[in-house]
């Protein structure tokens, strides 16, 4: 039951971010029966192994800056992108609509501004 509950919380989470991949695939990258091809696949497989240390580490694992800046880089391990750094540019979490149009969902904290947010995270409820 685990893994059908990790196998579908990797397709929803990647799916909001506009990454996805056939269910077989995913299947066998979170059973890590396969290696990852292309970027898609680099960031399931990335999410398989952040998500794998929750459950794992998460009593280990308290809210803070160093936790949140080493699941970055877990979820960024397999790509060409950094991971486990602050954000240096703005972004905004979208959706692609049906008529190809996009609908902000959600406008992040601007970068210059990300590591005192983040310095604060439990002042913020999370």
């Amino acid at each position: 039951m685990r893994q059908t509950a990790v196998i579908q919380s990797t397709v929803s989470s990647n799916r909001i971010e506009g990454i996805e991949a056939p269910d077989a695939r995913v299947r066998d990258i979170v059973y890590q029966r396969t290696l990852p091809l292309g970027r898609s696949e680099q960031e399931i497989a990335g999410y398989r192994d952040a998500l794998s240390s929750i459950h794992t580490k998460h009593q280990y694992m308290p809210l803070s800056t160093g936790v949140v800046l080493q699941l970055h880089r877990d979820l960024y391990q397999f790509t060409a992108s950094p991971g486990g750094r602050w954000k240096d540019s703005e972004n905004v979490i979208a959706e692609r609509l049906p008529d190809g149009s996009t609908a902000v969902r959600f406008t992040t904290v601007p970068a210059y501004q990300t590591p005192e947010f983040m310095t604060h995270l439990g002042d913020y409820g999370v």
